[in-house]
């Protein structure tokens, strides 16, 4: 199915973006704002790692970006993806930043449906040709290209925020109430030696005796249900 090849290429994306990577199915308007953003930090002594959290019970999906019809032999989808954005900015070896955030990942892919011949530019110089054309080779720099390499291609992307971070959600629930409780049984136990402390016992002994008799009611309340 179309719509899987699409989300493929957006794991894909994401996957190289972690690894540091360029994408390589991406728009040349694209690769250049990529690589515009890259030198803005760079010019002000910054860089940028970014890494991107994959998990099988993510939401994906894909929904048409632009309606089909006969006048343009070109399809536009969005490709999504739950995932857990990581990026960390330095100054030279030094962290100044650390992010994590829950996000949605959305790409737009460009498709190409037919056989019809369109204007298209050079991924690799940028000249506005016609896509026959490039099979046969480029006219200005004379790199060959089929159309299965020119399309699909991302064409933009962008994130947007999630409220929490599901990934492990359950877990640190699990754990969280788990130390709620921890803490409110040794304050419900502090309460109770404090309330029926016998003055002639030392301390640990009515703490004992406390915790025995907790045991023994638990055990008699288990053994009558």
């Amino acid at each position: 199915m179309k719509a899987d090849k699409y989300l493929a290429m957006t794991d894909t994306f994401l996957r190289q973006s972690s690894k540091g990577e360029i994408p390589d199915k991406i728009t040349r308007d694209l690769r250049f704002c990529m690589d515009e953003q890259e030198e803005k930090l760079r010019k002000n002594g910054i860089s940028m790692r970014e890494e991107y959290v994959f998990d099988d019970e993510a939401v994906t999906g894909t929904v048409e970006a632009s309606p089909k019809n006969n006048r343009t032999p070109f399809r536009g989808v969005t490709a999504y993806r739950e995932t857990v954005r990581i990026r960390d900015f330095y100054r030279g070896d030094k962290r100044i930043l650390h992010r994590r955030s829950p996000v949605t990942f959305h790409a737009t892919i460009v498709d190409r449906e037919g056989s019809r011949d369109v204007t298209v530019n050079c991924p690799n110089c940028g000249n506005v040709t016609m896509a026959s054309k490039l099979e046969e080779g480029c006219p200005y720099c004379g790199t060959h290209f089929a159309m299965s390499e020119l399309y699909p291609r991302i064409s933009s992307c962008y994130c947007t925020n999630d409220i929490i971070e599901r990934f492990g959600f359950d877990e640190r629930l699990k754990r969280m109430f788990t130390r709620i409780a921890i803490v409110l049984f040794l304050v419900f136990l502090a309460l109770t030696i404090w309330q029926n402390r016998n003055e002639d016992l030392p301390l640990w002994a009515a703490v004992l005796a406390i915790v025995f008799q907790a045991g023994l009611m638990t055990a008699m309340t288990t053994l009558v249900t």
